[in-house]
């Protein structure tokens, strides 16, 4: 019977040259020509789209892979949604202390487990004013479990890692590590355009000076509502320039395999650059301005406390003899540091 000539219905007519006609005519190999009689042949059936081979290179290069520029639009975050964003993670960070606050009053009861912890900061989370669901399902490990490598106005994610009783000097060392790790990348200050690829190392390089690393990325793109992984933005090598207004999770870890595992993850905002600041301390002073008066406000006195107790300004002699508690906190909430001079 043949192949029709024109297609009955061009808007749905999809052909893969590999397998159907109109087949380009073999002679013709130069990637001009090839253009040319692939448009006289689209013309002529009326298709719609015509799939070309990836085996073939030529046409290949013509094929420019480029990001839907509604999601460059998205990346850059407007200053509401900047602010949405800051009060969605302040009222996570009053759940966050209440989690704590309650893992530390029932753990060492042996009261906990991993379901039952996941389930129990999923509710309070829940309780908290415009929340529409966990931004993902909440991922709660513990011990050798942890080496396993959306409210309405915004989305939050976040890790922490706690330990109760006595951690080995390498489960120290490996902590404090990470914990460089994100700080290192969070206070960076870069070129404008610099692609995340470019600074992603920073994240890894106290791990490195001791030869250790992690095996998954380092951030990724942080939308509002339902975008807890937003595109194109990040630190893998096809990531864009990071610009002025978008959000970021800085998540580096540790996991020593059959043993233990850590990860400290926050959400940053990449903003201009300032002058030099006094990182903790000032971080520690955000934290009690911003997420404080939450805590009053829902009358949530003991977790008010252990918030002032836990964000204390250090001096060189308290510094030594942070607590495990205190460390836990020490980047509760890098997308709420407000640009400020030192």
């Amino acid at each position: 019977m043949g192949w029709p000539k024109q297609s009955s219905s061009a808007g749905s007519d999809i052909r893969d040259c590999t397998t159907s006609p109109p087949f380009l005519p073999p002679t013709v190999t130069d990637t001009s020509a090839q253009l040319n009689a692939l448009r006289q042949r689209m013309q002529f059936y009326n298709i719609s789209a015509y799939i070309i081979p990836a085996t073939d290179a030529h046409m290949d290069k013509l094929v420019e892979s480029s990001y839907s520029p509604v999601m460059m639009t998205k990346a850059v975050k407007n200053a509401k949604e900047q602010a949405l964003l800051r009060v969605a993670h302040v009222r996570d960070a009053v759940a966050v202390i209440q989690y704590l606050l309650w893992l530390e009053k029932n753990v060492p009861k042996g009261s906990v487990d991993e379901f039952s912890s996941a389930r129990y900061v999923d509710k309070l989370r829940r309780e908290k004013e415009h929340c529409r669901g966990p931004s993902f399902e909440t991922i709660s490990a513990s011990g050798l479990n942890a080496a396993l490598a959306h409210y309405r106005d915004g989305t939050t994610d976040i890790t922490r890692t706690v330990h109760w009783g006595e951690p080995t000097p390498f489960q120290k060392e490996a902590y404090t590590r990470v914990l460089m790790g994100n700080i290192d990348l969070a206070r960076l200050v870069f070129p404008s355009e610099t692609s995340g690829r470019v600074v992603e190392a920073f994240a890894r390089r106290a791990l490195w000076e001791v030869g250790l690393n992690y095996g998954h990325g380092t951030g990724h793109g942080i939308g509002n509502f339902l975008s807890v992984h937003e595109w194109p933005v990040g630190f893998q090598s096809n990531n864009v320039p990071l610009v002025k207004g978008m959000f970021t999770s800085i998540e580096p870890g540790y996991y020593q395999e059959g043993e233990f595992g850590i990860r400290i993850e926050d959400v940053a905002l990449v903003v201009e650059a300032q002058t030099k600041i006094q990182y903790l301390n000032t971080h520690y002073e955000t934290i009690r301005q911003l997420v404080g008066p939450e805590l009053q406000r829902q009358q949530l006195e003991e977790e008010y406390e252990w918030l002032r107790r836990n964000t204390q300004p250090f001096s060189r002699g308290t510094l030594v003899a942070a607590s495990l508690g205190t460390l836990a906190i020490t980047s509760l909430v890098s997308a709420l540091l407000p640009d400020r001079q030192a």
